[in-house]
């Protein structure tokens, strides 16, 4: 690493600015107070919280404002940071250390040379590829303005049957939404059951929750097709199993790393369909750093590369390599995959692997499924929650958990 004098700025240009980017940008001007930082975003809003989306659409959080951690203006004024909001990254050249970025409003094309890169392009969601999924009222929920749009839809008061297509933690959240706005709603599936990270008879229990709260659930189905009324909305769905009247569809099939830029200039993709990177998240290429939801990482417990995008990795992803682009020394060592997400009044988190998933990673397998209260049985209050523990059967390693239930989770898992 050269010596950089107060004279020489070192340049970090930095693509993406929702979890990982600002928070590289941030952590690098704590550790360098002379260098040229950018932050280039094709978004209007940058620093903003997307898990919180399915709340701020059922009016638990009012103001969409509330979901924005940082304004562009804060970068500019307080860390000296260049944001460029509205700006397309079109390429990148590692030979002549440039980015070329276009200006989505007014066409112009300028170059940004740096000294490092960090890439921290995210992750889009998955679009169905059926006919008719343009219709009006289909909608994907990824950021702030596909929630504002949802939101408004859904305040208009007119949506009487939805829609919800996928088994993940957005699907899941979202449910609860739909039916505080008294709609009729449905989840449609391609397998038996919801949230394939779950062992069956955990993700069962949680299915079952979800049936009581009024959603009906069709299992192993999926869709061939939309059809439209005369404003060219969306009236109806045809699925492999049957037709259904959906004035309201939310295409919550997951989401895939953006990695299409960094393909191009030839940085290394892993096995996970993530951008490649070291425990210093240096991709294959000198000088070009990768961060978040783009970017692949250790599992602990395994030891495989695992594509894992969640905002708490993609903040931590941030500071090690802000630390690393200004010439510190910092590792991001790989996560156990830990998470927990509300479903209507339970709460479900996980920890470690699954016993599906520590079976397919060759693991001998032990586990036990423990009903109980979270605080004593006889203290007001008490709720129910129940945990499973899966272990190494001769060793007796601990491998993971899954808790879910009405009571405390999170502090558990």
């Amino acid at each position: 690493e050269k010596r950089w004098t107060k004279m020489e700025q070192r340049r970090i240009v930095i693509i993406g600015a929702v979890a990982s980017g600002t928070k590289t940008a941030a952590k690098a001007r704590r550790e360098d107070s002379h260098a040229r930082i950018t932050l280039i975003t094709e978004e209007s809003e940058i620093s903003y919280a997307s898990c919180g989306t399915p709340y701020f659409i059922s009016d638990i959080i009012k103001d969409s404002q509330s979901l924005i951690i940082r304004k562009p203006d804060y970068f500019r004024e307080m860390l000296r940071v260049d944001v460029l909001t509205e700006h397309r990254a079109d390429s990148i050249d590692p030979v002549a250390k440039s980015v070329k970025v276009t200006n989505k409003k007014t066409g112009q094309s300028l170059t940004l040379a740096y000294d490092k890169l960090v890439v921290a392009v995210g992750a889009s969601p998955n679009i169905l590829t059926v006919e008719g999924v343009q219709y009006g009222n289909i909608c994907t929920l990824h950021n702030i303005p596909s929630a504002i749009k949802i939101k408004a839809i859904l305040q208009k008061k007119k949506i009487k049957n939805a829609l919800v297509v996928g088994g993940g933690f957005i699907a899941l959240e979202m449910l609860e939404s739909l039916i505080a706005n008294g709609i009729r709603t449905h989840l449609i599936i391609r397998r038996d059951r919801i949230l394939s990270h779950f062992d069956k008879d955990i993700a069962l229990l949680i299915q079952n929750h979800i049936r009581t709260k009024g959603v009906q659930i069709l299992e192993e189905d999926e869709i061939r097709r939309f059809e439209s009324d005369v404003n060219g909305d969306v009236a109806k769905v045809i699925t492999k199993k049957r037709s259904l009247q959906v004035d309201f569809v939310l295409l919550a099939t997951g989401i895939s790393p953006n990695v299409q830029l960094a393909k191009s200039a030839g940085i290394k993709i892993g096995k996970t369909g993530g951008i490649r990177v070291n425990q210093k998240l240096e991709t294959n290429i000198p000088d070009i750093y990768a961060v978040g939801d783009c970017t692949e990482t250790m599992h602990l417990v395994t030891g495989k590369p695992v594509w894992f995008p969640l905002a708490t990795i993609s903040n931590k992803h941030g500071r090690v390599a802000g630390i690393n682009v200004t010439g510190g020394n910092d590792q991001f060592p790989g996560i156990v995959g830990t998470f927990v997400v509300k479903v209507f009044d339970w709460t479900v988190a996980k920890t470690g692997l699954s016993e599906k998933e520590a079976v397919e990673n060759g693991f001998e397998t032990e586990s036990i499924i423990v009903p109980s209260y979270d605080k004593a049985h006889y203290f007001p209050g008490a709720k129910r929650i129940i945990i499973k523990l899966i272990a190494e059967k001769t060793g007796g390693l601990l491998l993971g958990a899954e808790i879910i239930g009405d009571g405390v989770v999170d502090k558990r898992i």
